[in-house]
C-alpha cells in the first residue's frame, strides 16, 4: 500500500509547482496562478482587508483574510476539483472493466489528492 503521507503534497509545495506572478493593482496584490487545469486568480482588496479567489475550474468564489489563506483556498478548490476529475475517469472505466482490485486500488490513489474530511493543512 502507498505511503500517503510521505506523497501527498503540502499547499505549499503544490503553489510553487504552479506558475506564478504577482502584480499591484489599484486595491493590492493580484497573484495569478497557471495549472494543469486552468487559472486560478487571487486578488487583495486592501480597503477591506479580504483577499478574493477565483479559480478558472469552479463557478465557486472563495474569500480569505490573508494571502496564505487565499493560497490554501486555491489549492484546495483545485485538489477538490482533480479528485472528482479523476474519480469520475476511474468510475467510467470500471464499468468497461470489471476488476475491483485494481478499481480499489485505483480509489485509494484519489485519497492522495484530496486530504480526508477534517483534516487541515495549514
Amino acid at each position: 500500500m502507498l505511503e500517503r503521507h510521505h506523497l501527498r503534497l503540502s499547499a505549499d509545495e503544490l503553489w510553487e509547482h504552479w506558475v506564478v506572478s504577482r502584480t499591484v493593482g489599484s486595491r493590492g496584490d493580484i497573484l495569478s496562478a497557471y495549472t494543469p487545469m486552468g487559472h486560478v486568480h487571487l486578488e487583495e482588496h486592501r480597503d477591506t482587508g479580504v483577499w478574493i479567489i477565483s479559480p478558472d475550474w469552479t463557478i465557486q468564489r472563495y474569500m480569505a483574510k490573508t494571502e496564505r489563506r487565499a493560497i490554501h483556498h486555491a489549492v484546495v478548490s483545485y485538489l477538490k476539483s482533480l479528485r472528482y476529475a479523476v474519480g469520475e475517469y476511474l468510475h467510467l472505466t470500471r464499468v468497461k472493466e470489471a476488476n475491483d482490485d485494481a478499481y480499489s486500488e485505483m480509489c485509494e490513489a484519489i485519497d492522495l489528492l484530496y486530504p480526508p474530511e477534517g483534516e487541515s493543512e495549514e
